[in-house]
Parts: C-alpha cells; structure tokens; sequence
C-alpha cells in the first residue's frame, strides 16, 4: 500500500514499518545533501561522478536546483531516503 504524507513542504512515502521514507531532495536541503555525499565521497566515487560535481555548498545547491528545475518540467526528480530522521 502506497501512503503519502503531505507536509507544507515536502512528501514523503513510506518504506515500510520500520519508519523509512522516501522524500525528495530539495535546493534548501544543499548542506545535508553535501554533508551527505561527504560521508561516502570515497565509496560513491568508485562508481558515480557524482562527488567530482558536489564539492561545496554552491555546487550541492546547484545541482539540487537542477532537479527541482527539471521537476517543475515534469522531467525529472531526485529522491532521498530517510530513516530515523535522517538519511
């Protein structure tokens, strides 16, 4: 079963009844999203470009603005997921 949660700001799906959830990743989120890629820039690196892009506050607010461009295009999304508050 599919339950969304309607905030002022966001959605979120539940994963299961372990409280994870599926949220999507937002411009004003760029400090945790780069903290985040922080953490794992050496293991994601192995496999994604993606750490060789978000290499600071600008560059994690930008890239997270391009998906929320391409949202309001109804062209693409980025989603992240939480569990126990954060992810």
């Amino acid at each position: 079963m599919l339950v969304l949660t309607v905030e002022a700001w966001m959605y979120a799906v539940s994963l299961g009844d372990d409280g994870a959830e599926l949220r999507p990743l937002e411009p004003w989120q760029a400090g945790e999203f780069l903290a985040h890629i922080d953490r794992g820039r050496e293991f994601i690196g192995q496999y994604v470009g993606l750490p060789d892009r978000v290499t600071d506050l600008d560059s994690s607010r930008a890239h997270l603005q391009g998906y929320a461009d391409k949202a309001a295009a109804d062209k693409g999304r980025i989603y992240g997921i939480w569990a126990e508050g954060r992810w």
